[in-house]
């Protein structure tokens, strides 16, 4: 797999992690007690903090598989066969936008970075290559 199809993957799993970070935004705005921490001024019950993260997680899951979801056109599993390594392909997009954006942005970052030293690598030996014909030339 060449650079430029890994960033083209990284790029696509960081819309689809934006997108669902935003979705799970308008339903902690709709379910204010999604959204609020606990006050560190007062004694944090654990049940209730651990359900709420865990719902919050699984909401970010499913908001990711959605969004995945309408990215590939929406095909339910159950029809054929190809719908269904279809709809995996789709669970999987999900499960990976799910990490967040920030850790797909620095995974972007990284792969920018590796497609950059690359190019730098074929221009020297581009360079190189251009200074041995013109020393042969001579």
């Amino acid at each position: 797999m060449e650079i430029i199809d890994i960033t083209k993957f990284v790029t696509l799993v960081l819309a689809i992690s934006l997108a669902s970070e935003r979705l799970v935004t308008i339903f902690k705005t709709l379910l204010p007690w999604l959204a609020s921490p606990p006050n560190p001024a007062q004694p944090v019950e654990l049940s209730s903090e651990t359900t709420r993260r865990v719902i919050v997680l699984l909401l970010a899951i499913l908001c990711s598989w959605f969004t995945s979801a309408i990215i590939n056109g929406w095909h339910p599993w159950f029809v054929t066969i190809t719908g269904v390594v279809k709809s995996a392909s789709t669970i999987l997009l999900g499960f990976l936008a799910s990490a967040g954006s920030s850790f797909w942005s620095s995974i972007l970052g990284y792969t920018k970075a590796v497609k950059d030293i690359k190019t730098q690598k074929l221009l020297q030996e581009s360079l190189h290559t251009n200074s041995l014909l013109a020393s042969i030339k001579k």
